[in-house]
């Protein structure tokens, strides 16, 4: 008989538990013939598959994260991935598979340094069941290190159990890991063809318009919309202020959240010409006028006539707008009227005051509407060089911009003053002069500039893009009175000082195209061309006919200093302190009037032209890109983290299987019978008569106290016929 059915005697037939005295033949000799192992058997089909199917798909997984991580949106099937919110379900269920595999991997491995351990290393008897059991089973590896069953000699099965328990562990938080590198960022969505409208008719709307609409100078926008820009070098001769050829695109858009994430807008536009040039004057017959007009209290003004000078400034050119057109040559002089502003004192602003060239006569006494000296006509007749078809570029004024230092003598009766002292540099674009102090000690000097404009626009084909999204900027409010911040909106418009790229202004990029240069006004077609100024002679300043008297010829460029019931030392006409601060800021932080009068003119169109937009009736094709916020990896720390723990996973499956493979023979992985049976010896029948209501602790305390802990085993071939393995002692095997 067994040694089991010799310990347990039959009951009654119903409840009889058969035991064979002897197994038949054919169990008989299968179980005790030792068979040649291989591979195969030892690990069995599945288990082997695991193992290399396994490996290969982390393998595979991980080039697809890798795939995720370093794709772009040129890539279809990841763009695809990206736009249908698909990354972060993607991710997790690829973390999911890999802690599959993982899982399964180590309770292979798990079963494998069991069967090294029983069959090499030798483990203590009260809990050889245990470990016999997890060679079919596995479970987690870190359950090998509850029982203890390492000994000195074991270290290296030791550190190999506290890694794969270890990856196994790590590999529940592979998930978060990957998720944690991603990231709301930009991305380039799907071009949206639409019809936009980008203009109106000219004479079904457009004198309406001229007719109807309020004075832009007036207002304070409340949003500064992104444009695109072509820019070119300026020229950089002495005593030039130039910005160089702008040309800016407006975006017949009315959402700012669409400006703020476009990429590319191709289809019908404004295009604005915002080149500006000032330099210093050449000057004659300058006077400074204090006390005229009928009641000899006039506020101070300054007139004179003012010309580029003999010949012109390398890097300035002019075209000439035709006969009819007032002065056609722009080394002539011609005449002005500016009055001069007054700042409040508490306040930082300069006293910047700006006038319209060819405003005034020649004569400060003339009251006969003209006649002496000669004017100009509404449009000046001299133009800045332009990127833009002369005939389609409309106003193109020059102004005169007037500052000073000191204090403004009190004005009482007529006194006309021109003894001036040019203390200029040479460098500079500002003509700088003095009065005998026998005038007015407090005031230290006038200085004045000539700027010439190209403010016009016309419709045309655009193409516009960035790669970043950006937010519109905004003034905001300071503590110096009424003047604001205009730091971000100055930024936007490249007028602050700074060397900015289009990226860091938050503006787009503006395409040039050969076709402006040949646009022309289409008889049958009147919005081929928009005037974004027209009939604005001065953007809303008043023609001066009688220079003795000149009210509203002049704006402010300073915040509450125009004239008003409590400001009558002056004739300055105010403007918003929105234009007001970006003129004062722009000239304080760039130094250049040409940029701060480009920034100026730039908002007071945009303002024009964001007003008109929602009377544009004339659509045209259009292609736009936005820029989406979508959930993508932008970060690398996780992918890099599970990658090595993925490699050193599998290192460590690959060295605990060629050690099992290597070091027993009599294990099998996953198999249950054997891990029975290998248990029926001498050594372990006393612990399994009294173990079927125990405990494992209880088990471990009766082996104590019968000598049987600490006795080493391991798993044996007995004898030398070959008829099986069984736990024995290891003294007993080695005598």
């Amino acid at each position: 008989m067994s040694i089991l059915s010799q310990q347990y005697p039959k009951t009654s037939s119903s409840q009889t538990i058969l035991v064979n005295d002897k197994p038949s033949t054919t169990l008989e000799n299968s179980s005790c013939t030792r068979r040649e192992t291989f591979v195969l058997r030892k690990i069995g089909i599945w288990n082997f598959i695991v193992l290399i199917v396994g490996s290969l798909f982390i393998c595979i997984i991980l080039g697809f994260l890798w795939y995720l991580w370093f794709g772009n949106e040129k890539q279809t099937f990841w763009r695809w991935l990206v736009l249908n919110k698909y990354i972060q379900r993607t991710v997790t269920l690829s973390a999911v598979a890999l802690r599959t595999i993982i899982a399964f991997q180590s309770a292979l491995c798990t079963s494998m340094i069991a069967g090294a351990i029983m069959e090499f290393y030798g483990f203590s008897l009260a809990r050889s069941a245990a470990l016999s059991i997890m060679r079919f089973n596995g479970t987690q590896p870190y359950m090998l290190l509850r029982t203890g069953h390492f000994k000195s000699n074991s270290w290296f099965l030791l550190a190999m159990t506290i890694f794969i328990s270890v990856t196994t562990i790590a590999s529940q938080f592979t998930s978060t890991g990957l998720v944690a590198d991603l990231e709301i960022a930009a991305l380039f969505g799907d071009p949206i063809s639409a019809k936009t409208a980008y203009g109106y008719n000219f004479y079904t709307k457009g004198h309406l318009l001229d007719i109807y609409e309020p004075d832009f100078t007036e207002f304070v926008p409340s949003v500064y919309p992104t444009f695109g820009e072509y820019s070119e070098t300026p020229s950089e001769s002495a005593g030039l202020d130039d910005t160089g050829n702008s040309l800016r695109g407006l975006l017949p858009i009315s959402s700012a959240t669409t400006r703020e994430s476009m990429s590319n807008y191709t289809g019908s536009g404004t295009v604005l010409n915002s080149h500006v040039v000032c330099l210093k004057p050449v000057y004659e017959n300058l006077m400074l006028v204090s006390g005229g007009g009928p009641t000899g209290h006039d506020p101070l003004y300054l007139t004179g006539s003012v010309s580029v000078g003999t010949s012109m400034l390398p890097g300035l050119s002019f075209f000439s707008f035709g006969a009819g057109y007032g002065n056609p040559d722009p080394l002539a002089f011609l005449n002005f009227s500016c009055s001069l502003a007054v700042p409040d004192p508490q306040t930082e602003e300069w006293p910047l005051s700006m006038c319209v060239a060819g405003n005034a006569y020649g004569n400060p006494n003339a009251t006969n509407g003209g006649g002496e000296g000669g004017g100009r006509a509404e449009v000046l007749g001299l133009r800045a060089s332009s990127l833009l078809y002369e005939g389609l570029v409309f106003d193109p004024l020059s102004y005169i911009i007037v500052n000073y230092s000191g204090t403004l003598p009190p004005s009482s009766g007529l006194d006309i003053n021109t003894n001036w002292t040019d203390i200029s540099s040479n460098d500079s674009s500002w003509l700088t002069l003095q009065l005998p102090n026998t005038y007015s000690p407090s005031l230290e000097y006038v200085s004045l500039t000539y700027c010439f404009t190209n403010f016009g626009a016309i419709d045309a084909n655009i193409t516009v893009h960035s790669t970043d999204n950006r937010t519109e900027p905004v003034l905001q409010s300071t503590s110096r009175g009424l003047a604001l911040d205009a730091t971000e909106v100055l930024q936007q418009l490249g007028a602050d000082g700074t060397n900015s790229t289009p990226s860091e202004r938050g503006i787009l990029t503006l395409d040039k195209q050969d076709l402006w240069a040949y646009i022309y006004p289409a008889p049958n077609n009147d919005s081929s061309f928009t005037a974004a100024i027209e009939s604005k002679s001065g953007f809303g300043m008043v023609f001066n006919a009688v220079p003795s008297f000149p009210v509203l010829t002049t704006w402010a460029l300073c915040t509450g200093c125009g004239v008003s019931a409590n400001n009558e030392n002056t004739n300055t006409t105010a403007i918003s302190s929105a234009l007001s601060s970006i003129f004062q800021s722009s000239l304080k932080s760039s130094g250049s009037a040409a940029k701060a009068m480009q920034a100026m003119f730039t908002v007071l169109n945009m303002a024009q032209y964001y007003n008109r937009l929602q009377q544009f009736d004339l659509t045209a094709p259009s292609q736009i890109t936005l820029i989406i916020a979508a959930l993508q990896p932008t970060h690398h720390t996780g992918l890099a983290t599970v990658t090595i723990f993925l490699v050193f996973h599998i290192v460590l499956v690959l060295t605990i299987t060629i050690l099992f493979l290597s070091r027993t023979s009599l294990s099998f992985v996953g198999e249950a019978w054997h891990t029975v049976a290998q248990l029926q010896s001498t050594n372990v029948v006393p612990l399994l008569e009294s173990a079927s209501l125990m405990h494992d602790g209880e088990v471990e305390r009766w082996a104590e106290e019968s000598g049987g802990k600490g006795n080493a085993t391991k798993v044996m071939i007995l004898g030398d016929d070959g008829l099986g393995a069984h736990v024995r002692k290891r003294w007993e095997v080695s005598r």
